[in-house]
């Protein structure tokens, strides 16, 4: 979150109804980091209202984290999502 300085961070994913279900974690590509607090708030009212809240794109900031990674198997892995969820990431390639 820009300008947030609370601690500590930790890995918010960020789900929707294509990537997760009940108890099932989407991939791990799916996460911004977030202080706590605002991942309390994230997970409460969810990321499209918590977006519109702060004025963030949070599923913008997942694609730009995956491509920037220095992580190649984060990458990779990415590409072999299942077409409704790779195509999220392809997009950002140019291969859709």
């Amino acid at each position: 979150m820009p300008g947030c300085i609370g601690l500590p961070i930790e890995a918010a994913h960020i789900r929707t109804a294509a990537n997760s279900g009940i108890a099932v974690k989407p991939h791990d590509a799916f996460c911004v980091p977030l202080c706590q607090a605002h991942h309390k708030v994230q997970h409460r009212i969810g990321h499209p209202r918590f977006d519109a809240r702060y004025g963030i794109r949070l599923l913008a900031l997942v694609r730009v984290f995956v491509w920037t990674s220095p992580d190649d198997k984060m990458r990779e892995s990415v590409l072999r999502l299942p077409d409704h969820l790779g195509q999220f990431f392809r997009k950002e390639l140019g291969t859709v």
